[in-house]
């Protein structure tokens, strides 16, 4: 049975690792590098090349902002929304976004050029 690029890549990554749990961010970076997003289909694939479960990389892929599960548009539009800028007036910034999109946040505007987020610090 012959694995995919993606298997073998995380492998090669997982090397570089005491732990393949330590793994986990790099290798979903390059699945989503690969596919654009996480899919179920994905997140077993590097579960399955670093033996974990699906879940565990699930886990992982939600605590991150960065990590998308659902298709995203060709450009991505984030807005902090963490206590320093809605202090600083980021609902204001939202709030025109979704006007000008005419989708809220988490959607994607009907011709999949744009997605916006809402996101916890950006730094």
């Amino acid at each position: 049975m012959s694995t995919s690029k993606l298997v073998d890549d995380v492998r090669k990554i997982a090397k570089h690792y005491p732990d393949s749990r330590s793994a986990t961010l790099p290798a979903l970076r390059l699945a989503q590098e690969r596919d654009g997003w996480l899919s179920p289909e994905t997140l077993r694939e590097v579960a399955d090349a670093l033996e974990l479960t699906p879940a565990y990389c699930k886990s992982v892929a939600t605590f991150y902002d960065m990590y998308h599960l659902a298709p995203i548009g060709k450009h991505l539009v984030e807005v902090c929304t963490n206590l320093s800028c809605a202090l600083a007036g980021a609902q204001k910034v939202v709030d025109a976004f979704e006007s000008e999109l005419g989708v809220k946040p988490g959607e994607t505007t009907p011709d999949n050029e744009i997605t916006f987020h809402t996101v916890e610090c950006l730094g």
